[in-house]
């Protein structure tokens, strides 16, 4: 189950580190995490109050996830040094993975990516002010990705290689359906201001108390 929703949290940091180009930015979701498998019940209650938060400025993105009491995640990555740091907490203690993003495209090239299909709709709705159109991506695999979009919110895409290079604008509200297991992302706040320093926000130094751990490490782990 963890193992699931890990996956799950990496493929929506992705997203994040991916589109993170506004010029400056912060925008904080609200997340949901439903299933009808019973044997979910619990993972699922105790991820009651999740939170993520996406800041941007320039080449620099930092993306928190906090998952009620099971979890937190955070993904700091500088464009200008092509420096990556993922934060984990939870379980097994503080562990922090230094990376590059180099590195992290070395990974994909060896990693077989499924084919993605993608049906632009026209449904709209409207999420903090924004228009927002629906796009759909299902996956060869069967994760289904339901996003709802701002061509508002001007989004760099230069040197992109994700699976939602092709939805033109920028998500303020997201589903993902894995295994059964939905999660629900929505844009409860959005700003153009930063909420502390870049020099505090986007350091990719890592924090006293962390256990450094490779890329490498943390896939032999099954993650």
């Amino acid at each position: 189950m963890k193992k699931l929703i890990l996956s799950t949290i990496l493929a929506v940091f992705t997203i994040g580190i991916s589109n993170a180009q506004l010029t400056t930015g912060e925008v904080k979701y609200s997340i949901e995490a439903s299933s009808t498998d019973e044997s979910m019940a619990m993972a699922t209650s105790m991820m009651q109050g999740s939170e993520m938060s996406m800041v941007f400025s320039g080449e620099k993105a930092r993306t928190e996830f906090n998952m009620g009491s099971m979890m937190s995640m955070t993904v700091v990555a500088d464009g200008n040094s092509d420096k990556i740091l993922m934060l984990m907490g939870g379980m097994m203690g503080d562990i922090a993975i230094p990376t590059t993003t180099t590195e992290l495209e070395a990974s994909q090239d060896e990693a077989e990516t499924p084919e993605v299909n993608i049906e632009l709709t026209n449904d709209t709705k409207n999420i903090l002010g924004y228009s927002c159109k629906k796009a759909i991506l299902t996956s060869e695999d069967g994760v289904e990705v339901i996003y709802w979009y701002t061509e508002e919110i001007e989004v760099n895409r230069t040197g992109q290689r994700n699976m939602n290079a092709d939805v033109p604008g920028f998500p303020l509200e997201f589903a993902t359906n894995q295994s059964g297991l939905v999660m629900s992302f929505t844009a409860t706040e959005f700003s153009k201001t930063l909420s502390d320093k870049e020099s505090v926000l986007f350091s990719t130094k890592v924090p006293e108390g962390y256990k450094v751990m490779t890329m490498k490490e943390l896939t032999s782990m099954g993650m």
